[in-house]
């Protein structure tokens, strides 16, 4: 699996598609679709915390697919409100856990491509 993160805007899925064999029609924002690439997983864990579901029952869903794509949404100001801090920290663990099990992590700051793990070098 490749887990792909950065800020929003910065071309995270145009990479994907761009150092991958994916396509847009291979692309999801829906968990455990048959679709190997899942964008936006910042928005898949609140939708799914909303619904009560555990940290364990969404990488559940996640395991299905090739390519995680998400948002960083740890920094800048700690919300006050609660649902806001658990579904960041949420996210968080679940990025930790799976880059931990990822054959490739990219960040993508302006655009610009950082291995993080892994081998093949991204254009």
């Amino acid at each position: 699996m490749i887990l792909v993160i950065g800020g929003m805007g910065q071309g995270k899925l145009a990479a994907v598609l761009r150092n991958t064999e994916y396509t847009e029609k291979d692309v999801t924002c829906t968990p455990g679709v048959g679709k190997p690439v899942l964008n936006n997983l910042q928005k898949v864990v609140r939708s799914a915390l909303a619904e009560g579901k555990t940290q364990e029952q969404i990488l559940a869903e996640l395991a299905r697919h090739a390519v995680i794509i998400s948002d960083e949404v740890g920094c800048g100001v700690v919300p006050v409100d609660r649902f806001e801090r658990e579904w960041r920290e949420t996210v968080g663990r679940i990025c930790c856990m799976l880059a931990k099990d990822a054959e490739q992590v990219v960040r993508l700051f302006c655009g610009v491509p950082m291995v993080l793990k892994g081998e093949t070098q991204w254009k």
